[in-house]
């Protein structure tokens, strides 16, 4: 039994697949790309809200102003 678990898992990766990009050829179309970049934004942007990140750019520049930046 130790042995075939022992073969089973050094042999996993023979089994694993996947897809071949070759030269030239594109991952996702450009839509797909735009989407998913929206996507990615937005999920960035809702973050930063949470998290209390986002910084008005008036107030940003008066308190760099009084820091002295």
């Amino acid at each position: 039994m130790l042995d075939l678990a022992i073969w089973s898992v050094g042999w996993w990766w023979q089994y694993g697949g996947g897809r071949t990009i070759r030269p030239g050829e594109s991952l996702e179309t450009p839509q797909e790309k735009e989407a998913r970049e929206a996507r990615t934004k937005k999920l960035l942007d809702d973050y930063r809200h949470k998290m209390g990140l986002d910084i008005d750019p008036e107030l940003k520049m008066q308190c760099e102003k009084v820091i002295g930046n």
